[in-house]
C-alpha cells in the first residue's frame, strides 16, 4: 500500500479534539506521525518488517517485531521504522 501512497495525512475533528494520522517514506525509512486528543486513547496497529525496527519518538523498540498493535494514550506519537 505504501507504493500506492508513498505520503499520507487524514484528520478528523472529533467531540474531544482533533485525530491525526500521517505517514511518509523518506528514503528507506517510514515516518509515521499520531496525534491523540485529550481523554483519548488509541491503537497503531503497524507491521514491522524483517530486519527493520521501530522507533517511537527517537528510541528503539526492540520489543516489536511483526505485526503489533501499539497503545497510544493522549498526546503527539512519531515513530519511524528503519
Amino acid at each position: 500500500m505504501l507504493k500506492v501512497f508513498p505520503d499520507f495525512s487524514v484528520s478528523y475533528k472529533s467531540t474531544y479534539g482533533t485525530i491525526e494520522s500521517s505517514w511518509k517514506r523518506e528514503g528507506k525509512e517510514i515516518a509515521y506521525r499520531a496525534v491523540v486528543p485529550d481523554n483519548s486513547q488509541a491503537t497503531l496497529v503497524i507491521e514491522i518488517p524483517k530486519g527493520k525496527s521501530l522507533f517511537e519518538n527517537g528510541v528503539k523498540r526492540s520489543e516489536l517485531k511483526g505485526k503489533v498493535n501499539v497503545p497510544l494514550p493522549h498526546g503527539v506519537h512519531n515513530f519511524v521504522i528503519r
